[in-house]
């Protein structure tokens, strides 16, 4: 017998509220996820299970406090409570204890140092302008939580960069605000006869000296001091990468970046733009519309582009587009030929 039409609407409407609720109440899991990962609770977790009393008494919280924020840690997945002491889980053990391999806790701490913003989109949709102070440049401990979260995720995603991009003709590379440099060390790690040329800024260049240091290919990468915008870039390069450098700035600011890059690339070398590229009409997919707001907030115009729209940078620049590779759900990449005059 067929059910009531009140009672299928009342249960599509239920489905409807609670979707909603859980999309409305994200942050909670959010907050303390990245609060634990600040303080370094799974750091403390990961010689021995403790009680809540043991962490409250190691971390200086209070009791009550601590036991409530660990019982929901592990209720979101974080952590396993047996006997009444809580531990890491896999996950949690390999991407967010720092002397692990995987460590991913400093882009979470990249994360967090944004959380304030995120919270005031409405008056950035009042002005058109990002909130004040996140236009400048990095400095400090936010400098050092942005450039070693760059590095906790870029090593996976230039393996599969490698994997897909082949620069085993190449003579010399030029990563383009390359940060920590993973992408040319790992490059060079893979191609004994490749050298690379690290572009960033030059409060960037401690940091990426600490991961230099730890590479095989130390001694064919070296950083180069200079500001994208105002130097010009080294020579001699039939390579160049600018990884997720694009969405920090406008079309404008772009184009003339890919311009002196493109100018100055030896015919025949390859351009490699990697980013979070968007649909034509903006909407998709939804991690790259979500992006494109965190650059509303922080720069004066960047945003997520469509990869038609850098493909017209790249000719205006003398290069042609000859492949486009998904990495990732999130992260494609354009490799372009800088044709011959």
């Amino acid at each position: 017998m067929t059910e009531p039409t009140e009672s299928r609407i009342d249960s599509h409407l239920s489905r409807m509220v609670e979707e909603l609720s859980e999309t409305a109440s994200a942050f909670r899991q959010s907050i303390l996820l990245l609060t634990a990962n600040r303080c370094a609770l799974f750091d403390r977790l990961a010689p021995a299970p403790l009680s809540a009393s043991d962490v409250s008494q190691r971390m200086g919280w209070d009791l009550r406090a601590a036991e409530v924020f660990l019982n929901a840690l592990t209720a979101m997945g974080m952590l396993r409570k047996s006997e009444g002491r809580f531990s890491n889980t896999p996950r949690t053990q390999r991407l967010l204890v720092r002397s692990s391999p995987d460590y991913q806790g400093d882009i979470l701490n990249h994360d967090l140092n944004t959380w304030e913003r995120w919270s005031r989109v409405g008056e950035v949709l009042e002005t058109g302008q990002p909130l004040k102070g996140t236009g400048e440049r990095r400095s400090g401990e936010e400098l050092g939580h942005f450039i070693r979260g760059m590095a906790n995720i870029a090593r996976l995603s230039a393996i599969r960069l490698l994997d897909e991009v082949d620069l085993s003709g190449c003579r010399c590379l030029l990563d383009a605000g390359g940060g920590p440099g993973t992408y040319a060390l790992t490059a060079c790690e893979r191609h004994p006869g490749l050298e690379a040329i690290v572009f960033d800024l030059p409060e960037v260049e401690p940091i990426f000296e600490e991961y230099r240091g730890k590479s095989d290919a130390a001694s064919r990468v070296r950083f180069h001091a200079g500001d994208l915008h105002a130097d010009s870039v080294p020579q001699g390069f039939d390579a160049a990468l600018l990884s997720n450098i694009i969405h920090s700035w406008g079309e404008d600011e772009n184009r003339a970046i890919v311009h002196k890059i493109g100018s100055t690339l030896a015919p025949g070398g390859r351009f490699l733009i990697k980013d979070f590229f968007v649909s034509e009409d903006g909407t998709e997919p939804t991690f790259s519309a979500l992006f494109a707001v965190n650059m509303l907030l922080s720069t004066r115009a960047g945003g997520c582009y469509s990869q038609s729209r850098v493909e017209s940078w790249l000719r205006e620049a003398g290069c042609r587009l000859d492949d486009v590779r998904g990495l990732t759900e999130r992260t494609s990449v354009l490799v372009a030929i800088k044709e011959s005059r």
